[in-house]
This record gives C-alpha cells, structure tokens and sequence, in this order.
C-alpha cells in the first residue's frame, strides 16, 4: 500500500454534514467532549453522539478532497455563519459572504444521492455525486455548472432570535413546496441560522421591490415567528421520511426534539 492510500484510509470523514456544522448543536460533557443529540427515526428515540464519530466513515474522501471541501466550502461558510451570529446594525454583509453561501450549498448538494436527484429531475443536469470521493480535481466543469444552478436563484437568510431553535436533517437541507412557492430549497447552518433558495425573482415580488433587483434578504426571526420555526421544524421532519436515507435521524436541541417527539407520538394515535 502506497503512501498516498494510506493516508487516505485513515481519513475518518463526515460524509455529509460537516463537523463545524454538527459543533453548533453540541453541549460538552465532563470529559470534554462535543455530544450532539439526535432523534434515531428507526426507534424514536433520542440519542447522543460525539460530533467526531456521528455519521463518519474511514476513507471515504481522498485526501485531496477533504482539503477542497475544507477550504472551498467549510471554512468560508464558518466566516459567514460566525458573521452572522454577530450581526447587527453595522453587519456589512458583501458580495464574498454571499458566494461563500452558494458554494457551500453546491458543494452539499454532491454529498446526498438525494439533492443530485433533485437536481437531475428538476434542471435536466446528470450530476455523479460519487465524484465527490476522489474526482473534484478534473470535474471542475460539471461542479461549476453546479454552482451556477444555485447562484441563479433568490435568497432569504434567516437569523432566528427566538426562543425556538431549528433542527438539523441528516441532508442538512430539505424542501419546503408551500402552496405560494415561496419556499424551495431550505439549508440549515446553526440553530439560529437557515437559508431559504427561492425562484429568481420571487424576493421581488414578495415584497413589491420595483427599484432595482433584490435577490438576498436578510431576515430576522423574533418570538412572533415561532410558529413558522415550528413549522420549519416539522417539514424538516417529514422530509427525512422522504429521503431514502439509510441513516435515519434528525439533529437538535433537546427542547425542540421533545417537540418533535410529541408530534410523531400524535400521528401514532
């Protein structure tokens, strides 16, 4: 065995949601260690986990890719989500942080057979996301139109304040087909942070904008919102249940995945 495959098997990865994204739901134990709980939707029951061993698996990105998903998506949606954890009156959100958002999306979608399907019903665009394992140096072409299938579309950034806080998918993302197709595509960053991908031009005419195209909102959630949070949250739910998923589970904080609980146990009665 060469150098190179050596090193690569040692790699223990997160094969879907990234360690700094788990991190933001942990608590740390006596010992130290950051734990994530998490519904287990095979036994309905919830569980912990160390956020360096949940949903890993020995090998299965190259070690050139572990560099690329770390530098091209993780580390820079760390920037953004560290920014907007902060924001204020003063938050100068740029152009960068924007694309920083969109890259990472594209980058998550390859990570779930379930996205790339999505993808390939919806844009006509046949994307192999086992490309991810080894092959991001030379497919720089099919990850770039990728990327400009999500950039093309309106965006609200939801900063949530309320006492309600989101819950995590195993796809770190889910879609919400509200009757108004205001709602499309809905990614997860924190218990505090949720990006909604809409339509082109459905920001403009939600909020009658006529001066000018706006495509990125920044929205703040407060108490009053947390009836829509909720919902959020129970879409969250039923999308993991759509999913086809082997590794069934959904991530949060404790309060709401009691909530999540009670809402399985009604639908049991």
């Amino acid at each position: 065995m060469n150098d190179s495959m050596k090193n690569r098997n040692n790699i223990n990865s997160h094969v879907i949601i990234p360690k700094s994204i788990l991190e933001k739901y942990a608590y740390i134990d006596k010992k130290r260690r950051h734990i994530i709980k998490y519904i287990d939707l095979n036994t309905f029951e919830i569980k912990e986990e160390k956020t360096s061993k949940f949903n890993t698996e020995i090998g299965y990105y190259s070690v050139d890719n572990e560099k690329i998903l770390s530098d091209e998506a993780e580390s820079r949606i760390g920037n953004v989500i560290k920014k907007l954890q902060e924001i204020n009156a003063d938050t100068n959100f740029e152009q960068k942080d924007i694309e920083s958002i969109y890259k990472f999306i594209a980058y998550q979608v390859i990570r779930t057979d379930f996205f790339s399907e999505k993808l390939k019903k919806e844009f006509e665009f046949d994307l192999d996301n086992k490309i991810i394992k080894n092959k991001f140096i030379g497919e720089e072409q099919k990850l770039n139109i990728l990327y400009n299938i999500i950039r093309d579309t309106d965006m609200y950034v939801i900063v949530n304040f309320s006492n309600i806080k989101f819950v995590l998918p195993a796809n770190l993302m889910y879609t919400f087909d509200a009757d108004t197709e205001e709602y499309k595509w809905i990614t997860i960053l924190s218990p505090n942070i949720a990006l909604v991908l809409l339509r082109k031009g459905m920001i403009n005419k939600i909020h009658n904008i006529e001066d000018g195209i706006k495509s990125v909102k920044i929205v703040k959630f407060e108490n009053e919102q947390r009836d829509v949070i909720n919902a959020f949250n129970s879409r969250a739910l039923g999308a993991q249940f759509k999913s086809n998923n082997e590794k069934e589970y959904i991530i949060g904080l404790e309060n709401e995945l009691n909530g999540l609980l009670d809402i399985i146990d009604k639908n049991k009665e």
